[in-house]
């Protein structure tokens, strides 16, 4: 009985072992590392060796053969938190329709990459997942996302996002710092507008805030320099503290009667109400 248990105690710890298994590929003028999350299923997910980086155009492989294993073929189903961190010189990406989970800051930092094309089968982006990346060229964002992660966006360059309809959750200060930022419409899913969602967004001209929406967070438009009026729904309860502040574009808003909650300082220098 005594043997038994050992053997037991031997075969899990070397299942929690290979459960935590990585491996690295070599390509002409980068590393990628793969780390396997499914050891059953041969799922891995994907993220730089950092003593290589990759530069330019970037095309993440699918799949993946690791021949320590057998030559075990793996699926490559997520991008590594911090996974493609601070790999400046990155100008486009190309995730795989493999892929359902983009990591915690992913591709924080990137702030050369331009080109980046989100794939169907990505249902969760990750908090800060693109935090301080460029993506001024082009952003095609999947139509089956369900949660966009606080700072997800943050400081990003990119004139315009289509949010699919399929989101139900944006975390705080998402879209806070896009600048460029000139429209966006909140999908019908989505219940709250969360703090600092757009705060600094100067150039946001027009945004469709839907019925579905109870709650604008703290500071959720504070900034919006270029907002020159917004429609709030009658589904809407409460508007936070600094929820408009320095809205000085702002020339009309109406409030509707069942808003039973006002934050301080909501409108503070909204000079043009």
């Amino acid at each position: 009985m005594k043997r038994f248990l050992i053997l037991l105690l031997a075969t899990m710890l070397v299942g929690q072992v290979w459960a935590q298994d990585y491996f690295y590929r070599e390509y002409t003028n980068y590393k990628l590392k793969f780390t396997v999350i499914d050891a059953e299923n041969h799922y891995v997910s994907v993220g730089t060796g950092f003593d290589k980086k990759p530069t330019g155009t970037l095309s993440i492989p699918s799949e993946i053969t690791y021949p320590q294993n057998n030559g075990v073929t793996y699926t490559v189903t997520a991008i590594q938190d911090l996974g493609f961190s601070s790999c400046k010189s990155l100008t486009s990406v190309t995730i795989p329709s493999t892929v359902t989970n983009i990591g915690y800051m992913a591709f924080s930092s990137c702030s050369g990459l331009s080109y980046l094309t989100i794939p169907n089968s990505v249902d969760s982006i990750g908090n800060s997942a693109f935090y301080g990346c460029g993506l001024g060229g082009m952003l095609v964002v999947g139509n089956s996302i369900k949660y966009i992660g606080a700072y997800a966006f943050y400081g990003c360059s990119m004139s315009s996002i289509t949010i699919p309809n399929t989101v139900d959750s944006i975390g705080a200060s998402a879209f806070e710092g896009c600048k460029w930022l000139t429209s966006i419409s909140i999908p019908d899913a989505v219940t709250s507008i969360s703090n600092s969602t757009f705060k600094g967004c100067s150039k946001l001209a027009s945004i469709n805030i839907p019925n579905s929406i109870t709650n604008i967070g703290n500071s959720a438009f504070s900034g919006c320099t270029g907002l020159a009026s917004i429609t709030i729904p009658d589904s809407v309860t409460s508007i936070g503290d600094s929820a408009f502040c320095f809205c000085d574009s702002l020339t009309s808003i109406f409030i509707p009667e069942g808003v039973i909650s006002i934050g301080d300082n909501a409108f503070h220098a909204c000079n043009g109400l």
